[in-house]
């Protein structure tokens, strides 16, 4: 067996792995000052985003229907309406990272501008197509995936629910009922009107989802009552009818329907984006971690060269 052989089924101790590294101070200390100058120096030229937090509630007297009375009639009448619909608080939620608000808040041409800024023309106050090396890498990528290409300069309300279900984020309490809607963004006052506005559309249309259905049931329960005889099938019906009612007359106010914000939006007191302690601690390991193989390999490549030289 060559000694160039024997050394490599040496095993080397965790003790004299750390006394090859540390022996390499300067190899160590270059990489790290450059790594953590590098690291403030992009704290200091990134854009620096804040977190807009805005806390709603569930309005509590908007109810589960199939909690109630119409539950007790599905249940009399057989009719099985499953166990996974969501409730007007989940649907809410549901309807902020939804494709029918994105076509109503794209409506909003200063929020779409913003959310945007590559495709607006601010100085012409018109819709342009994105140029620059990045876009055209994008649009090659594109063509060799077999995405579509822009049809139009104006983004799509596609494109604005992908950037709410990316920068739009849901938080649930463990131990309230308040749930944190949050955007991080530059704009703080940009972050506070998407998510304004995003509140008043989904609302909205759980709002008059629940008045056209309620509107309907209304209709057919008043319908069965006067042609139902059984008193137990009248007393559900007419029970569930008054509570359609409540749910019509709720609808048709102009009080939060499904939830209510709880205070107004509001910024984190210092930027949360990018983050000193993240970026700083990830470049020192980083920088650690490399110099560290750096320094092993030159010591396994100087020690096989000392041995095939004795040979």
């Amino acid at each position: 067996m060559s000694k160039s052989q024997q050394y490599n089924e040496e095993e080397i101790s965790l003790f004299d792995l750390v006394s090859i590294i540390l022996s390499q101070k300067l190899i160590l200390i270059i990489p790290l000052t450059i790594s953590i100058v590098l690291a403030i120096s992009y704290l200091q030229i990134a854009e620096q985003k804040y977190t807009i937090t805005q806390k709603v509630t569930p309005v509590s007297t908007v109810s589960d229907p199939m909690k109630g009375s119409l539950g007790q009639l599905a249940s009399l009448t057989g009719a099985n309406f499953g166990k996974n619909s969501g409730t007007v608080f989940e649907l809410y939620f549901e309807g902020i990272h939804s494709l029918e608000t994105a076509k109503v808040l794209a409506k909003n041409v200063d929020i779409l501008a913003k959310a945007f800024p590559k495709y607006w023309d601010a100085n012409n106050n018109e819709w342009v197509k994105p140029t620059g090396i990045i876009q055209f890498l994008k649009n090659f990528f594109n063509v060799l995936v077999g995405r579509p290409q822009l049809s139009s300069e104006k983004p799509s309300d596609t494109l604005l629910q992908d950037f709410l279900q990316r920068e739009v984020k849901i938080i649930e309490s463990l131990d309230s009922s308040i749930v944190s809607v949050s955007i991080k963004t530059a704009d703080i006052n940009f972050g506070k009107k998407v998510l304004l506005n995003l509140h008043q559309i989904s609302d909205e249309e759980l709002r008059k989802r629940a008045l056209e259905r309620s509107s309907r049931q209304i209709n057919y329960l008043t319908l069965k009552l006067g042609e139902i005889k059984n008193i137990e099938h009248r007393q559900v019906l007419a029970t569930a009818l008054l509570e359609q009612e409540d749910i019509s007359m709720m609808a048709s106010s102009n009080l939060p329907f499904a939830s209510e914000p709880f205070g107004a939006p509001y910024p984190s007191l210092k930027p949360t984006n990018p983050n000193p302690i993240i970026i700083i601690p990830m470049a020192i390991i980083l920088s650690l971690f490399l110099s560290s193989l750096w320094i092993i390999r030159i010591h396994y490549i100087a020690s096989t060269k000392i041995l095939e030289n004795e040979e």
